[in-house]
């Protein structure tokens, strides 16, 4: 997550990059309540942490703009 982050600021600017963190945390929000709606609540818990671990990728490289410190 991290690595796509800073792929997409590198190639695609600041707005590629919260555009990819955008999409990828709405779906998984879609998937997660979905998951919940049909009762499935292992996966919709999946799909939680999922989401913040897109948010922890997003604070660990600034958004993009900076490689975290090894090891990931």
């Amino acid at each position: 997550m991290r690595s796509a982050l800073l792929y997409y600021r590198k190639h695609h600017g600041t707005w590629g990059a919260a555009a990819l963190h955008g999409i990828e945390r709405g779906w998984h929000t879609l998937r997660q309540w979905k998951a919940r709606w049909r009762g499935q609540l292992d996966r919709a818990t999946d799909f939680g942490v999922h989401c913040g671990q897109l948010v922890q990728a997003w604070r660990d490289t600034a958004g993009g703009t900076r490689s975290p410190a090894r090891p990931w």
